[in-house]
């Protein structure tokens, strides 16, 4: 999950580099009531390390939560 404020940006360097699908969810910080944007994707371990490099291109003060998946249902690669 990718908490940014530069969600068009983060969405199109995204969908150009990955064969993953994403999902926008809109986003309020609880403190600062700051709306933000968040989107959530699935990639494999072997993605992670360039995805990240593409999120700190995008947006460096982005909030990343890496979690590990036991299992995913439904379509996980684009097309």
């Amino acid at each position: 999950m990718i908490v940014t404020s530069q969600a068009g940006k983060m969405k199109e360097k995204l969908l150009s580099s990955l064969i993953r699908g994403i999902t926008l969810l809109d986003g309020e910080g609880a403190y600062t009531n700051e709306k933000k944007h968040v989107l959530m994707t699935v990639i494999s371990r072997e993605e992670l390390t360039r995805i990240k490099t593409l999120i700190s291109e995008v947006d460096p003060q982005a909030f990343v939560n890496i979690t590990e998946s036991t299992e995913v249902l439904g379509l996980f690669r684009k097309g």
